[in-house]
């Protein structure tokens, strides 16, 4: 017998087992017997609800945590993302104002063409532009652009010199942080 709230009752009882067919034949002993026997099917159901119960609490909150996790992954790989691109735009940003100008070999040229993109074009004009400010155009373009290049280069390539033009992401932008100082 269980308890008002479900519960088996608080109280234990001592069992008297029957060691002989008479003692079984008794029946309060069969009536003790029959009872018992309700309460242990009681007790057994009662335990297989509440381990139903728990496995259920168990997947539901398994469910919760991976939904979770990967809601945390999902927003991890986004800053992630967002943090490469950070770095990327600083070492480029670093990169424009540190040792890349003056330009002095075409290897060096070659290469801070590949470097200019869409993206951190405006590194590059700005760096130009604050050099720009910094001197007058004949000594912008010394430190633009280093010996080797001024001697072996030219706009248009004519007179045996090699041509800015080819370079199709850096000229672009000399010509764009020239004419931002120059107004034309």
């Amino acid at each position: 017998m269980s308890g008002s709230n479900g519960q088996p009752p608080n109280k234990v009882r001592k069992l008297n087992f029957a060691t002989n067919q008479d003692e079984m034949e008794n029946p309060i002993l069969r009536q003790e017997y029959t009872e018992l026997r309700r309460e242990v099917e009681g007790i057994k159901t009662s335990v297989e609800e509440l381990r139903g119960d728990v496995m259920a609490a168990l997947d539901n909150l398994s469910k919760t945590i991976k939904s979770e996790l990967s809601f945390v992954v999902d927003k991890l790989a986004t800053q992630s993302a967002y943090l490469k691109q950070i770095a990327k735009r600083d070492a480029t940003s670093t990169e424009a104002q540190g040792s890349t100008f003056p330009i002095s070999s075409e290897e060096d040229l070659m290469g801070v063409d590949l470097k200019i993109l869409p993206e951190n074009r405006h590194i590059y004009i700005t760096k130009m532009k604050e050099l720009l400010l910094q001197a007058t155009l004949s000594k912008f373009i010394k430190s633009v652009l280093g010996e080797e290049i001024i001697m072996t280069h030219n706009i248009d390539g004519i007179v045996g010199k090699k041509r800015l033009k080819t370079y199709a992401s850096f000229f672009p932008a000399l010509l764009d942080a020239i004419s931002l100082v120059d107004g034309t």
